[in-house]
């Protein structure tokens, strides 16, 4: 199991209030449809259809059909989930009764198995509404109705709005805490404290602009940087990006899903909803084809060049320090110090980070200088000690973190998953499959969840050369921070599926460099 360090735990409950929606709960055709004997499932409740197959959404008073919803993207990446719906209005519903500003738009979701994890239910601001004609039909192709699109945020009273507030002396995490049940969200964090006391001041902003400077001066230690999210449950998680890395082997045993149907299963008899206990890893291996932890495509991305020619491979930072007791010295009060991105403990010993060529030294002189302004800490006691070295190491690691990113698309959604979770990936390519190779694989997949001989219709064993014919990429296989989570539907598709940025700070010694 995940150890507790890196765990983000609930600290404060949300207290926000969502519109009440009607969710059917009675079986439907398509759920029966669903429990047929050809893919031998259950029979699943309207409840379980909606919501769970596809995205309940309601506009207003206006309930979408499943028919009329062409897609629906919830994305956090940043702050605030933010969710994109496009929608044919084949009732002419939007005609009649479009929507105005003050409308919300609320989704549901059931994740299965239900007993493992709260359904997700969001109401919406609407931001954006664009819109594209009906199309008359012809001889050759139907009539097309008219599509809205309607780009949306998360809706959380009054985080917009400008305010003057003030906080007396605490520390972030108090501050973030109590900005958090101002605003009716929970707060959860993988801290208890930081070390960054002193007054903060919500100066006619808005509260989001708060949340984001007060984490940008986060400080607990120079081992130690920060990023806030909201979650989908509606907690302010408040999360030390640093502790999630480590070298530590482990993996965490979780409820998971398969949802088509496959005879290529891990060992394990699924429950009434087809749940099954698993070792939690995504991987594009056949041992997990079909489940919430099948990866069906992967792009790996280097963003290196351009966060090292912004920010160079360190910074030297330089403030003027006001302190009275600073102004005498020889550079009259100016502090410097240099930055440099933080590494894994554990990880060079066969792992490099992304600091030019490996066999060179010379990214030490690729370095940038940035002047950060005024502080005054101790006279004036208006910010803390660390202030400006918090807001450069915070940026600075956050952008190293950012150099490769591995994007990964998964089968269906896979809901034991969150933001700044530690897990493990197995990436496989085609290829003979020699001895060693083999042990790797087995060795990464442990004996529980080896994957079944599959089976003809009588239920004999068939020649499987599934994974025995994958050669697992040792470079790309390993353990990532998933930093953004993107839950897609797509009518045509039929299902909802997920979307990972994963990130690693430092990376395998490439096969050739080690023969070297």
């Amino acid at each position: 199991m995940a150890t507790i360090d890196r765990d983000i735990l609930t600290i404060v409950e949300p207290t926000i209030e969502v519109d009440e929606v009607f969710v059917e709960d009675e079986e439907s055709e398509e759920a029966e449809q669903e429990s047929s004997p050809e893919n031998n499932n259950q029979t699943m409740s309207q409840q379980s259809y909606e919501g769970g197959v596809y995205p309940m959404v309601q506009i207003g008073s206006n309930k979408i059909m499943q028919e009329d919803l062409d897609d629906m993207e919830l994305n956090l990446t940043g702050l605030i989930p933010t969710a994109k719906f496009t929608i044919s209005d084949t009732s002419d519903k939007f005609t009649k009764e479009y929507p105005l500003d003050g409308v919300v738009v609320s989704l549901y979701l059931r994740p299965r198995p239900i007993e493992e994890y709260r359904p997700i239910r969001i109401d919406f601001d609407i931001q954006k509404i664009s819109s594209t004609p009906p199309v008359p039909g012809t001889e050759e192709d139907e009539a097309q109705p008219p599509t809205y699109t309607f780009i949306c945020i998360m809706k959380i009273p009054l985080m917009h709005a400008d305010v003057i507030q003030g906080f007396e002396a605490g520390n972030s995490f108090d501050h973030l805490t109590e900005c958090a049940e101002g605003l009716g969200l929970g707060f959860a964090s993988n801290e208890e404290s930081t070390d960054d006391s002193m007054p903060r001041i919500i100066a006619q902003q808005g509260r989001d602009e708060f949340i984001h400077q007060t984490t940008l001066s986060a400080y607990k230690d120079d081992e130690s940087f920060f990023d806030t999210y909201i979650d989908l449950q509606y907690y302010l998680c408040f999360v030390n990006v640093n502790k999630q890395f480590s070298e530590d082997d482990e993996m965490e045993t979780v409820k998971g899903v398969s949802q088509v149907n496959t005879e290529l299963q891990v060992n394990s008899e699924p429950d009434a909803e087809g749940g099954f206990d698993a070792s939690l890893r995504l991987s594009n291996g056949q041992d997990v084809a079909g489940s919430d932890m099948a990866i069906t495509s992967f792009n790996l991305v280097n963003n290196s060049g351009d966060i090292w020619m912004s920010n160079g491979y360190s910074r030297e930072i330089k403030y003027l320090n006001l302190n009275e007791n600073n102004n005498d010295g020889e550079d009259g009060g100016l502090e410097t110090f240099m930055i440099t991105p933080l590494n894994t403990p554990g990880a060079e010993e066969n792992k490099i980070p992304l600091r030019g060529r490996a066999d060179e030294d010379t990214w030490q002189d690729n370095n940038k200088i940035k002047y950060l302004g005024k502080q005054s800490s101790e006279e004036f006691e208006n910010v803390h000690s660390n202030y400006m070295f918090a807001i450069a190491n915070n940026l600075g690691n956050t952008d190293e973190i950012n150099k490769m990113v591995l994007d990964v698309e998964l089968e269906t959604v896979n809901w034991s998953l969150y933001k700044y979770q530690r897990i493990p990936v197995i990436i496989y390519s085609e290829g003979e499959m020699n001895n060693k190779s083999q042990e790797n694989r087995d060795s990464q997949l442990g004996e529980d969840i080896q994957p079944q001989a599959a089976k003809d219709e009588a239920g004999d064993e068939t020649k499987y050369d599934g994974p025995s014919q994958q050669v697992k990429s040792e470079f790309l296989s390993g353990y990532y921070l998933i930093s953004e989570i993107v839950y897609k539907y797509n009518k045509e598709d039929g299902k909802i599926t997920q979307a990972l940025k994963l990130l690693r700070r430092e990376w395998p010694i490439p096969a050739k460099n080690k023969d070297n």
